[in-house]
């Protein structure tokens, strides 16, 4: 008879099993803003299976990036101007921070945040643009100019043609072998209007041609419909009643506005009264849908301890889902990556099975003889020769930097709260040692993860501008600590009331005075010396909260073995000649 343990574990399973396809809320609802959501369950058979006509417009981003957050209102609003293109281009998004997408995220080689990407329809699954071609994401304003030009070049049969119409004889306006009873000829002064225009009817290639010219590409037409550059912008509509073609001309009288809006609404009030037609017609444009934030309470609460929690979490998406996204890590990539790893493995503070672990991958990487490692075999790296003694738990859960949606905090709060537990417990275990702190090498460590792996990039572009001038900083023993507290307010400083910003946790100077009063002087002015006791206290090992109560097993066995292993100066020595490159 099976035992009742038996149960419990299968139901544990099938638990996670369930939970494993629950994929991040992200910052799109498809419904609501006209966005497919890829995942790394249908993105396959979306971009690469499915027999359709459509190119994929694709951005991929992560729910905590900054940089993401304040470009979501401008793909919304993209995404809504071009709704009625569907059968022509779909926009999409993925979220790569949510590391059930990760897999995906790294087949595609998506390095940084956002990635803009273009893929056309039914590209080949050929790594690593796979046919696609990525945008410059600073180029925004003219994403749609740029997918017009891609339908212009086309001579997809299934598309529009946004082609100028050059012929003088209006027959010519109706295909070949199709039976359309009306066109619509643009007559323009803006052919960007025109063709967004034309794309807006993209549904109804069947039902009715829409074309477009101008004076500089059909002169001759124009003047024997008697149409004068006065007159634009123009609409002239052409019927083919039994082979006998009659026109009438629209001009720039009739316009209230030289608008795309004025040219949809004046060919749909046609359409809707012309016979032999069917008069289906798209939906009015709405206003684009823009993000918004929920009015939230602020919460005062003060945390006066470090969850172990949240840097184990963070740790488990730096290592399996960011840091693997590269195809290829190599030169300079890899030596940060070494750095890395190598301070992790010295500084991390935590249980002491997560640091057994983070020493065993930094001996496996080092043991590496090439200068390089695959996405792939990193993340296999990463997750293999686990035991009881030595492992990182793939939690994605969060305590303290848990935000007030899914798509504040988390993430980057796990980051900045390792870093400085990095720097404080560097200058505690070296004072301890008697050893000299390595002031410069702990911050040029940091320097090198968050330019090559922390993948939201205006926030690693931030963060290096932040730090350009941090080795006139470095001085004395303690100033890493400071120096990157410093920072952190500085950055505080500057997000504050930011779309970035969790309305529930506020940016503020760190410690505020409930938390250390005593940092403060009669100025209200934080005091250096002060601080830097309360961040000794605060991010030290003894106020760490434990992921289990029952294990208070914190301590600096494996940072003392490193530390006292010769190979480290010589890897310092290695790495050193790299430190530009983040100066």
């Amino acid at each position: 008879m099976m035992s009742i343990q038996f149960f419990i574990l299968l139901f544990i399973v099938l638990t996670y099993r369930l939970d494993a396809k629950n994929f991040h809320p992200g910052l799109y609802k498809a419904d609501k803003h006209h966005i497919t959501i890829l995942n790394d369950d249908n993105y396959r058979k979306i971009l690469f299976e499915e027999a359709g006509k459509s190119m994929y417009f694709v951005e991929f981003y992560a729910h905590w990036c900054g940089t993401c957050k304040r470009y979501a209102p401008i793909w919304i609003k993209l995404a809504d101007e071009a709704k009625s293109w569907k059968n022509v281009v779909k926009f999409a998004a993925m979220n790569c921070g949510d590391s059930l997408n990760s897999p995906a995220c790294t087949d595609l080689e998506i390095h940084m945040y956002p990635t803009i990407r273009l893929f056309p329809v039914r590209p080949q699954f050929n790594p690593p643009l796979h046919g696609a071609t990525d945008f410059d994401t600073e180029k925004k304003s003219i994403f749609l100019s740029q997918i017009l030009d891609e339908v212009e070049k086309s001579n997809k049969t299934f598309w529009p043609n946004l082609k100028p119409f050059r012929s003088q004889n209006l027959n010519d306006i109706f295909p070949i072998g199709k039976r359309q009873k009306y066109a619509f000829l643009i007559i323009e002064n803006d052919a960007l209007i025109a063709k967004k225009t034309i794309m807006d009817f993209s549904d109804f290639l069947d039902t009715f041609v829409i074309r477009r010219t101008s004076w500089n590409e059909n002169a001759d037409l124009l003047k024997n419909l008697k149409i004068d550059n006065s007159s634009l912008p123009g609409l002239v509509v052409i019927e083919n009643i039994n082979d006998r073609i009659f026109y009438r001309l629209y001009n720039k009288n009739l316009f209230k506005k030289d608008s795309r809006e004025e040219l949809v609404s004046l060919i749909k009030e046609y359409i809707q009264t012309a016979p032999y037609i069917n008069h289906q017609l798209l939906t009015t444009t709405k206003t684009p849908e823009t993000i918004t934030t929920q009015k939230s309470e602020k919460i005062n609460k003060i945390v006066s301890k470090v969850s172990m929690q949240d840097l184990e979490t963070g740790l488990h998406l730096m290592l399996r889902n960011e840091i693997p996204h590269s195809g290829t890590i190599k030169e300079e990539e890899f030596y940060a990556l070494r750095r890395w790893i190598r301070t992790l493995a010295m500084y991390f503070p935590g249980r002491i099975e997560v640091r057994n672990y983070l020493t065993n991958l930094d001996r496996k990487l080092s043991s590496i003889k090439s200068s390089q490692i695959t996405g792939d075999e990193w993340i296999q790296m990463t997750k293999q020769d686990q035991n009881s003694e030595s492992y990182l738990p793939e939690s994605t859960e969060w305590v303290h930097c848990k935000g007030s949606t899914p798509n504040y905090r988390g993430y980057p709060c796990s980051l900045w709260t390792l870093f400085h537990t990095l720097t404080v417990h560097q200058y505690k275990l070296r004072t301890d040692m008697s050893k000299s702190v390595d002031v410069r090498g702990i911050i040029e460590s940091i320097r090198f993860f968050v330019r090559y792996f922390f993948r939201c990039s205006e926030c690693s572009k931030n963060f290096k501008k932040e730090t350009y001038d941090y080795l006139d900083h470095l001085k004395e023993s303690q100033d890493a600590v400071l120096y990157l507290w410093k920072v952190h307010n500085s950055v505080n400083s500057r997000l504050a009331k930011d779309i970035t910003e969790d309305p529930a946790f506020p940016k503020v100077q760190f410690p505020p005075k409930q938390l250390c009063p005593d940092c403060y002087d009669i100025d209200n002015q934080l005091v250096d010396n002060k601080v830097f006791d309360f961040l000794m206290s605060y991010y030290s090992s003894k106020n760490m909260l434990p992921i289990n109560e029952l294990d208070k097993r914190v301590g600096n066995l494996n940072a003392r073995s490193i530390l006292n292993n010769s190979q480290v100066s010589k890897d310092e020595r290695k790495y050193s000649k790299y430190c530009d490159l983040v100066a």
